[in-house]
């Protein structure tokens, strides 16, 4: 009775390891399909969800494409808003969040970066 009653319980957690692991696999297939866009189920979205990203100058804000540009080093501080307090300032160009970066003042190389983030952007 007790080999019959380990081998049964043996077999259970096979089982249910087996299960696991299947339920794990399509988990993950799911989250690769989404993170490339290629899922097309109930939770896909066709629109790129991104947020605003400004670097601030006093009371200014200049919108960027991406921050890859910015050298950690220069940032004196980073904020990110979302939902009311986004939209007060940026209005529905704020929907998906904000992420403000303050570059540092003294810094030639930020302060060179932000002249060209100026001339090259529009005031948000």
């Amino acid at each position: 009775m007790k080999s019959i009653l380990s081998g049964l319980i043996l077999v259970l957690a096979l089982f249910s390891v087996n299960a696991s692991a299947q339920g794990n696999s399509e988990d993950n297939k799911i989250m690769s399909q989404l993170t490339t866009g290629a899922y097309s189920g109930p939770y896909y979205k066709s629109e790129e969800v991104k947020p605003l990203i400004v670097i601030q100058d006093d009371l200014k804000y200049y919108k960027i494409d991406d921050y890859t540009g910015i050298d950690p080093n220069w940032i004196v501080s980073t904020n990110i808003l979302k939902g009311k307090e986004a939209a007060d300032i940026f209005g529905e160009s704020s929907k998906n969040g904000v992420i403000i970066f303050t570059l540092k003042k003294d810094d030639k190389a930020a302060r060179k970066f932000f002249r060209t983030v100026k001339k090259n952007n529009i005031k948000v």
